[in-house]
């Protein structure tokens, strides 16, 4: 299908996105990703200057059997297939538009993801420390101690900690701003975070 119809079907796509983000650019302080660089089938929303929480949004979305790719607090992104229509992309920008309203707030910055704020410090081969007797403890005593197991914030999914990292104050900050701000503790033993995996003294 994609030899034979395939530029058809992308042509549609990308033309039901345009029309989607043309409607999702009329909703106030909403940012509509856009330009040469952006893949042009995908709907990519920064949410922060409406005061909308993404996992507020994408929860609606899922009610109404409308799944996205990824959410935040920020950031909502949604895919495109070949099989989209210019009608279905309009129904799903107007349930992203009437979501936004639902849940608006005061304007707020935007939060980067906690995976990109933290240098990790390698204290351990990852697999030495995977292996390695471990023991659970409270999280604020965990720092400066060895982390036996991999956590992260998803989205994006990149890790925070991986075994045998360090498990630093800075890094610890960033999993308790992400898990407050809503986003989903990926891996973790106690995805609360109220305890961390790490070896054995």
């Amino acid at each position: 299908m994609l030899a034979r119809d395939g530029e058809a079907l992308l042509g549609t796509a990308i033309t039901a996105t345009r029309a989607a983000r043309d409607r999702l650019r009329q909703v106030p302080g909403l940012t509509v990703v856009d330009g040469p660089h952006v893949d042009p089938a995908k709907l990519i929303l920064v949410l922060s200057g409406t005061g909308a929480d993404g996992n507020a949004v994408e929860e609606d979305l899922l009610h109404a059997g409308m799944p996205v790719e990824s959410a935040d607090r920020d950031v909502l992104i949604a895919v495109v297939s070949l099989a989209d229509t210019v009608e279905g992309l309009t129904r799903l920008a107007d349930a992203m538009a009437a979501s936004v309203e639902r849940h608006r707030g005061a304007p707020r910055p935007v939060v980067g993801a906690a995976s990109y704020s933290v240098d990790p410090v390698t204290l351990m081969p990852p697999r030495q420390a995977f292996f390695s007797p471990a023991t659970a403890v409270p999280a604020r005593e965990a720092i400066g101690r060895v982390s036996a197991e991999l956590i992260a914030p998803y989205p994006p999914g990149i890790p925070v900690l991986a075994p045998g990292e360090e498990i630093t104050e800075a890094a610890l900050s960033a999993l308790l701003q992400a898990r407050d701000a809503g986003v989903r503790i990926a891996y973790a033993a106690d995805p609360t975070l109220h305890t961390l995996r790490v070896t054995a003294p």
